[in-house]
């Protein structure tokens, strides 16, 4: 991803830790699947996409200059997925935590885009009716899907097939043909 996430919303980072985020307010993890499944979708008013980040909630800013920092990193996030989408090279790369034997926890990025998906329902038509197994694949990490409430934790193969079954979905999406695509149904 040419955007760095982590380094690009330390307002949003540090309002989060302020105290006077909502106390359900996303994580970067949970964050970038989230809006990268709302770029996916296409349109959704800000009004709409918005309050889910806090959980419904209303945020509470210190002053008008953290509340237009805070809300400029989050549009200058979904405007960087958005445009990656568009002309990437390296195609979608979610943001995972990594634990230290190198393996990647993709329950919070899930859990943000079914988030996604079910703000915008309509346009998701088309990947339930052609893109099943990917968007089967890309949601199983959600936490809903484990019943001991672990995540299932994902290998660097595990998450390469993630990322084809990604590109799959984005194909299917924007209804143009991927060559990716035979590989995400072989993997």
């Amino acid at each position: 991803m040419a955007y760095d996430v982590v380094s690009e919303l330390k307002h949003f980072e540090a309002y989060r830790s302020s105290g006077r985020a909502p106390h359900w307010t996303m994580a970067v993890s949970d964050l970038h699947g989230f809006l990268t499944g709302i770029a996916m979708g296409g349109a959704v008013a800000e009004d709409e996409w918005l309050p889910l980040i806090w959980s419904g909630e209303q945020p509470e800013f210190g002053c008008d200059q953290e509340e237009q920092s805070v809300l400029g990193e989050l549009r200058a996030l979904l405007a960087a997925i958005a445009a990656d989408l568009v002309s990437s090279e390296e195609g979608i790369v979610p943001v995972l935590l990594a634990d230290e034997n190198g393996n990647y926890d993709a329950s919070d990025w899930a859990d943000g885009f079914l988030q996604a998906i079910e703000t915008n329902p309509e346009p998701w038509k088309k990947a339930f009716d052609c893109a099943k197994e990917s968007l089967g694949v890309v949601l199983a990490a959600c936490h809903e899907n484990h019943e001991d409430g672990q995540p299932e934790l994902l290998g660097p193969d595990d998450t390469d097939m993630m990322v084809s079954h990604l590109r799959q979905l984005h194909s299917v999406m924007r209804g143009a043909e991927d060559p990716v695509a035979p590989a995400a149904k072989a993997a």
